[in-house]
């Protein structure tokens, strides 16, 4: 109790405040501006919520309810105000923030039926990708509408990292793939089996070094110096 999201000093690990009863936050807290003011957004097992990052109070909250009580995959936040919700059972969500008479306004722009429940979306200029399941398959959805734009077959459910010209894939089974989206499709480069089933985590992307893991195994590649 109490301890549903806390704030930790950088310098030296100092608790700076803790609050709320939130359960079950799997996914990241992210700070974003709107209208030029600091928020931490916090996506809890039925909530999304807007927190003041200075004492934690809360600033908005919106139901986002999962058929299976669990909201997993961060949200994706851009520049131009738009916070997108990736779950599974209840599809995806996009809302606009804006701030009027002081206070934080969440506005639904679209919702649709597309299932990401655990893996990471990004957002590439006026589209997301991400990975959905059954059959697996790299969607591709309009920003704007959330309308999809294309799907493509050939790996397992994945998470996708976006550098500055690719895309990278790492799916369930262990499979890394360097792939190029467009608004048509996805051309995908080159792709090898690194990693053991299952192989959950995110990739993550250190200049041009890249780590991945499975459940027993780390391993950091060499991708080359940008041309």
């Amino acid at each position: 109790k109490g301890f549903g999201v806390a704030a930790f000093a950088l310098a030296d690990g100092k608790l700076l405040w803790r609050a709320h009863d939130f359960e079950e936050i799997y996914a990241s807290p992210l700070l974003i501006e709107v209208a030029g003011e600091p928020e931490v957004v916090v996506l809890t097992a039925e909530l999304l919520v807007g927190l003041d990052p200075v004492t934690g109070a809360l600033l908005w909250s919106t139901p986002i309810v999962n058929g299976n009580g669990q909201n997993i995959a961060t949200p994706v936040w851009s520049s131009d105000g738009l916070l997108c919700v990736t779950t599974g059972m209840a599809g995806s969500v996009a809302f606009r923030l804006t701030k009027e008479a002081g206070k934080t306004k969440l506005t639904e722009v679209w919702k649709n039926d597309k299932q990401i429940s655990q893996t990471t979306v990004v957002r590439v200029g006026d589209f997301y990708y991400g990975s959905t399941g059954d059959p697996a398959q790299v969607t591709a959805f309009h920003a704007a509408t959330g309308a999809v734009a294309w799907q493509k077959e050939g790996l397992s459910v994945a998470n996708v990292l976006a550098t500055d010209k690719t895309l990278v894939l790492l799916d369930y089974d262990g499979v890394l793939a360097l792939a190029t989206a467009t608004p048509t499709g996805l051309e995908i480069h080159a792709r090898t089996t690194l990693l053991q089933p299952q192989a959950f985590t995110p990739p993550t992307l250190d200049g041009h070094a890249l780590y991945v893991r499975d459940l027993k195994h780390i391993k950091a590649l060499d991708l080359g110096k940008p041309d």
